[in-house]
């Protein structure tokens, strides 16, 4: 249960950058040191963008047990932003068991069935920052279902 919450917290922060009209975050990464972490303006320490050390720490452990366990997932990579600026950007485990290669900051993921998890998130965020009501009409929001009729099949058969 904890570990959904981390995971959630983790893909709302994602999807908050995604949604964010903020100044895109310069890469992470050195162009000649892949994987590791670039030293820029835009990085930030966790307390100056309102999260705490310890809790990240947290974090840290949470998704390397999960690793270890191997359970669910070989590696993966979190990342922590906040109005444009790195807070965090850690790898764990394995790209590859078979070949035992490390995880990378820089790894790219094939990612399926999303599209509904994105979206909840992303919606959440929205409703938090004031942008929409669950109990608006979509027509608010999509005028075309504002006047939908429902059609009802006679339950008479004609004579």
């Amino acid at each position: 249960m904890k570990l959904r919450r981390l995971l959630g917290a983790f893909l709302m922060s994602l999807v908050t950058l995604a949604l964010s009209p903020a100044k895109p975050i310069a890469s992470a990464q050195e162009p000649s040191e892949k994987g590791a972490p670039a030293s820029s303006s835009t990085t930030a320490s966790p307390e100056s963008l309102g999260f705490s050390s310890p809790r990240l720490e947290r974090l840290h452990v949470a998704m390397q047990q999960e690793i270890d366990q191997k359970k669910t997932m070989a590696g993966a990579v979190t990342l922590l932003a906040r109005h444009g600026k790195l807070v965090d950007l850690k790898a764990y485990g394995k790209k590859d068991l078979a070949t035992g290669t490390p995880m990378t900051t820089d790894t790219i993921f094939r990612v399926f069935s999303m599209t509904k998890v994105v979206t909840g998130v992303s919606m959440m965020i929205l409703y938090e920052q004031g942008k929409w009501n669950p109990q608006d009409p979509i027509s608010k929001y999509i005028p075309e279902f504002a006047h939908l009729k429902v059609f009802r099949a006679s339950t008479q058969t004609e004579k």
